[in-house]
């Protein structure tokens, strides 16, 4: 099991300037720059548990709590991906579950702050998908890309991001027009209905 105690500032501004962009650099730097955060901050303190569930029929998984001293559980869930070896001995599936790992610990720490982030989707493990989509992206591994995204649509159909980067890559790589401002108008409409639910 591994656990990290990280306590969060009191201002929303400043978490949000400190989580912006971590899902772009590596496992190991967001793991520090999230405990880097414990000297700065003194309000709210959030402990994150995680554990390596055995390998199955869904892949390699690892299970993560995030709690608050205030609240208790404030989020749990289990990540699963990555094909299984003959023995189911080697690590390597654990080490691919990393990246979202720390995407949906961050997307659950924002959450829990009363964030934004609940406007592009309403599922950590999407968001979670989402972070390793846009490495793909950025790669121009375009199709592996797109089937992130198309994974991280059936966890939740109206994710915002993920409806936007597909019709990007429709549309500039596969020159499908009408499937990109099909996908924008849903994504729009996603976008619009989640911001009047919270007004």
């Amino acid at each position: 099991m591994v656990v990290a105690d990280v306590e969060l500032l009191a201002e929303n501004n400043s978490l949000e300037s400190a989580l912006k962009g971590l899902s772009e650099v590596s496992q190991l730097k967001f793991v520090v720059a999230l405990l880097s955060l414990y000297d700065q901050i003194f309000s709210r303190r959030l402990l994150i548990k995680g554990e390596l569930a055995p390998p199955g029929d869904e892949g390699y998984g690892v299970v993560i709590g995030l709690e608050s001293g205030r609240k208790g559980a404030v989020a749990s869930g289990a990540l699963w991906g990555g094909e299984v070896d003959r023995d189911g001995k080697k690590p390597d599936g654990y080490y691919a579950l990393a990246e979202r790992s720390a995407a949906w610990v961050q997307y659950e720490a924002a959450q829990s702050l009363a964030s934004d982030v609940g406007l592009l989707t309403n599922s950590a493990q999407s968001f979670s998908l989402i972070s390793e989509a846009l490495a793909e992206q950025r790669l121009a591994k375009f199709d592996e890309a797109a089937l992130l995204y198309a994974e991280a649509l059936e966890i939740d159909p109206e994710n915002v991001v993920a409806l936007i980067n597909v019709s990007v890559i429709v549309a500039r790589d596969y020159d499908h027009y009408d499937w990109a401002v099909a996908l924008l108008g849903l994504a729009q409409t996603a976008l619009m209905n989640r911001y009047e639910e919270r007004e």
